[in-house]
């Protein structure tokens, strides 16, 4: 089975070099985002949480997941940052 990227379209060898071409013509100091720094040192801290979720909402995590090919953890950090960002893009 391909994965499928955030689109819903499947990954091909192709369309994945295409990406990375595209993405090594960007400016690394054109790319910013405000809000979202990086660690102070080489190694980032890890602070474990404890969340509570209704089995129905662990199921649509998982189907989610699943479809972007992504395990339960990253798709909810990825959901958290992409959140953030969007919160600092609006607020400025």
């Amino acid at each position: 089975m391909k994965k499928k990227n955030v689109e819903g379209k499947k990954w091909t060898e192709a369309s994945v070099e295409a990406e990375i071409e595209e993405f090594k013509n960007i400016d690394p100091s054109q790319v910013t985002f405000k809000g979202v720094r990086e660690p102070k040192s080489g190694k980032q801290d890890i602070k474990r949480t404890h969340l509570d979720l209704t089995p129905y909402l662990l199921e649509q995590l998982d189907d989610e997941a699943k479809k972007v090919g992504m395990n339960r953890q990253s798709l909810i950090k990825h959901y958290i940052l992409n959140g953030l960002k969007d919160r600092h893009l609006k607020s400025s």
